[in-house]
C-alpha cells in the first residue's frame, strides 16, 4: 500500500483529506518537545511561540521602521562596518526568515524570546541612569520656577518666556555658589543692591516668590563669572561662558518683555547686565545696557531726590552709575553720559554708611554663604565702603582726563558715507592741562588708605582664596590697574610719537601686576573691565615695537606675551578677550613677516 507524506506524517493513500488532517493532528499530539522533552500539553516552548506570534502580528500592523520587516524584528546593522562575507550571511539570514513567513519550514537560529532579553536590559539601564541623575541633581531643583508674575503680562508672553526658561531657578547648590561669588567679587565695587534685603528674600524666604525675576536673573548672571570652575562642571555646565550666557539670556528676555514695573529695580538689573563683555553680540554691549540704565535714572530723576546728608542704597546706585560711566568712557572711548557738574552729592557722604549701626544677617544667610559670610561682617562692610569711595574718586580723575584729552566729534565710517558720534583726541593739549590731571592721579595714589592700597603678594606662600584679605587683594589690584592705565593715557597724550621710558615703566607695572595675580590663581576674579585694560597695554606695546632702542622693543615683546597669556585665561569667562588675542596674533605675524624679509 502506498503512503503519502503530509507534513512529515505518513497516511494511507485512499484516506480522505479530512481524515488525513485528523490523523496528522493526533499523531502530532503524541510527539515530545525536542527542547524541554515534555508533552505538548505541558510544553512551555509552544506557549512562548504563541505569545511571540501575537507580538509579531501586532508589530506587522504598525508602521514599518528600520530593522522591522513583515512583523519580524531584525537587528540594525551598519553596512559600512561589515565585510562582504558578513553581508552575505546577513542576506541569507533575511531570506530564511522571509521563507519561514511564507510557509517554508526553516528553523530560525534564535529562540523565540531572545529579543526580550535586550528589552529587559534596557529597562534596567534606564533605572540605573535615573538613580545616577538623581544623586547629582535633585529632581525638585529641576522644577523650581518663579510663582509671582506681574498680572500685566499677556498669557502668550508668559508661555514663551516659560518655554525659554526665563522663570527657571537654578539648583540650590549652584545658587548658593553664585551668591557667594556675588558677595565677594561683585558687590564691593558695584554696590547697587540693598544686599541684606535681597539675601533675606532669596535664602530665608521662598525665592519662588522673589519680588523681581529680572533682578534675580541679573544677580545670577553677574555672580556666575566668579564661581569656581569645578562647581560649574559639577552643575552640568562646560564653562563659565555657557553658564553666564544662560543667565544673561534669561535676564535679557525678561527685560525686553518689560515685566518689571519698578524703575529702580530696572536700573539695578541693567547695571549688572552691563557686565556682559561679548564683542560678537552686536550693539548690546556694556555701553548699550548702561545707556538704558542711565536713561531710566534720568527719567525718574534719581539724582534729584537724594539727600546729601544721608546715605542709602539709592546713593550707592547713583554713584555706581557715575563710576560705570567713567570707566566705560575711558575704555572704549566714548563721550561721557553724566556731566561732571550733574553730581550734587559729596563723595564724603559715602563714608556715612559705614558709621551706621550694623544690622546682623539671618543665621540661614550666613550658613548658605559659608566662608563668604565673612564679607558681611561690620569690619568688612566698612572696608567695602572705603573701597567704593576711593573707586568713585578715581573715576572722577578718569572723567577729568577724558574731558581734557578728548573732544566730542562725528567719526566717519570708511565703508560708507555715514558717521557715528564718538570722541576724537584733541589736537593741541596744553602741558599745564596734562600736569593738572597727573597731579590729581598722584594725589589719589598718595592719599590712598591702607585697606585699599595694593601690595604685591608673597608668591612663595599661596594665599587662602576664601580669606577676606585675598578677596580685597583682587579689588585693590583692580583699582591699581585702573590707576596705571589712566596715568599711561597721560604719558601717551604728552608725546604721542615717542612716549618715552615713563610709559614703558607704567605698562611694565601693569603686566607685572597681572603676572602676580596669575601666579596665585586670582586673575580670573578680576572684573570684565580688565579686558579693556589689556587692550590699552597691547596698543602701547605695539607702538613701542617701532622704537629705535633695542631694550624698549624687547620689553614691548615681553609685555605682548604676558597680555596674550592673560587674555587666554580671561577668555574662559569673557568672550571679549578674543579681541586681545587677535591683536597679539596680528602683531606676531607682522613681526615675523618683517624679520623674514
Amino acid at each position: 500500500m502506498k503512503r503519502a507524506s503530509v507534513s512529515g506524517v505518513f497516511v494511507p493513500e485512499g484516506a480522505s483529506l479530512k481524515n488525513q488532517k485528523r490523523r496528522v493532528s493526533s499523531e502530532a499530539d503524541c510527539t515530545v518537545c525536542r527542547r524541554c522533552q515534555s508533552k505538548p500539553s505541558e510544553c512551555q516552548c509552544r506557549r512562548a511561540k504563541r505569545t511571540l506570534r501575537g507580538d509579531l502580528d501586532l508589530r506587522s500592523r504598525s508602521s514599518p521602521s528600520p530593522g522591522v520587516e513583515q512583523g519580524v524584528l531584525y537587528p540594525t546593522v551598519h553596512k559600512g562596518s561589515l565585510g562582504e562575507e558578513e553581508l552575505g550571511r546577513e542576506r541569507d539570514g533575511s531570506d530564511r526568515a522571509h521563507a519561514s513567513m511564507n510557509g517554508q519550514h526553516d528553523i530560525l537560529s534564535t529562540y523565540p524570546l531572545d529579543h526580550y532579553v535586550s528589552v529587559i536590559h534596557d529597562l534596567f539601564e534606564q533605572s540605573a541612569s535615573s538613580d545616577e541623575q538623581g544623586s547629582v541633581t535633585d529632581i525638585g531643583d529641576l522644577e523650581r520656577s518663579f510663582q509671582t508674575l506681574s498680572g500685566g503680562i499677556p498669557g502668550n508672553s508668559c508661555d514663551f518666556l516659560a518655554t525659554k526658561g526665563a522663570f527657571r531657578l537654578p539648583p540650590l547648590k549652584l545658587r548658593n555658589q553664585v551668591l557667594r561669588a556675588y558677595v565677594k567679587y561683585v558687590h564691593p565695587l558695584l554696590p547697587v543692591l540693598d544686599l541684606q534685603s535681597v539675601l533675606h528674600q532669596i535664602i530665608v524666604e521662598d525665592e519662588r516668590y522673589f519680588s523681581s525675576p529680572l533682578l534675580y536673573q541679573a544677580v545670577m548672571f553677574a555672580g556666575s563669572a566668579f564661581v569656581e570652575h569645578e562647581e560649574i562642571v559639577t552643575a552640568g555646565y562646560p564653562s563659565h561662558k555657557e553658564l553666564r550666557r544662560m543667565f544673561y539670556g534669561r535676564a535679557k528676555l525678561l527685560y525686553e518683555f518689560d515685566i518689571e514695573p519698578c524703575a529702580e529695580t530696572q536700573i539695578q538689573a541693567l547695571l549688572l547686565m552691563a557686565n556682559w563683555h561679548n564683542h560678537s553680540d552686536g550693539p548690546k554691549d556694556p555701553q548699550y545696557w548702561f545707556d538704558l540704565a542711565y536713561s531710566t535714572a534720568e527719567r525718574v530723576g534719581l539724582h534729584r531726590y537724594l539727600d546729601a546728608s544721608t546715605s542709602s542704597h539709592r546713593h550707592r546706585m547713583w554713584w555706581s552709575l557715575w563710576v560705570r560711566d567713567r570707566i566705560l568712557s575711558f575704555g572704549f572711548p566714548r563721550p561721557l553720559r553724566i556731566p561732571t557738574d550733574n553730581s550734587k552729592l559729596d563723595i564724603v557722604s559715602l563714608l556715612e554708611h559705614a558709621r551706621q549701626p550694623y544690622q546682623p544677617h539671618d543665621p540661614l544667610v550666613l550658613a548658605a554663604l559659608g566662608d563668604s559670610a565673612s564679607m558681611l561682617s561690620c569690619d568688612s562692610q566698612e572696608k567695602m565702603t572705603v573701597l567704593f569711595a576711593e573707586e568713585v574718586k578715581l573715576a572722577h580723575c578718569m572723567g577729568t582726563i577724558m574731558e581734557s584729552l578728548y573732544q566730542e566729534s562725528w567719526i566717519p565710517i570708511a565703508t560708507d558715507d555715514s558717521s557715528f558720534y564718538s570722541v576724537a583726541p584733541r589736537e593741541c593739549i596744553a602741558p599745564v592741562v596734562i600736569d593738572s590731571c597727573k597731579q590729581q592721579l598722584t594725589a589719589w595714589i598718595r592719599d590712598l588708605p591702607g585697606v585699599v592700597r595694593y601690595y604685591p603678594p608673597f608668591l612663595l606662600v599661596p594665599p587662602d582664596p576664601e580669606s577676606v584679605e585675598t578677596i580685597f587683594l583682587v579689588h585693590q589690584a583692580f583699582l591699581y590697574l585702573l590707576y596705571l592705565t589712566a596715568m599711561s593715557a597721560l604719558y601717551r597724550a604728552r608725546t604721542p610719537s615717542s612716549p618715552g621710558s615713563g610709559l614703558l615703566k607704567l605698562t611694565s607695572q601693569v603686566t607685572k601686576t597681572i603676572h602676580e595675580l596669575k601666579a596665585i590663581n586670582l586673575l580670573l576674579f578680576l572684573p570684565g573691565t580688565s579686558v579693556t585694560i589689556l587692550g590699552w597695554i597691547v596698543e602701547a606695546s605695539l607702538s613701542d615695537l617701532q622704537a629705535s632702542e633695542r631694550l624698549m622693543r624687547e620689553q614691548a615683546l615681553n609685555q605682548l606675551l604676558h597680555c596674550e597669556q592673560a587674555a587666554v585665561q580671561l577668555l574662559q569667562t569673557y568672550p571679549a578677550a578674543q579681541k586681545i588675542l587677535s591683536m597679539t596674533q596680528h602683531a606676531w605675524s607682522s613681526l615675523f613677516g618683517l624679520e623674514s624679509v
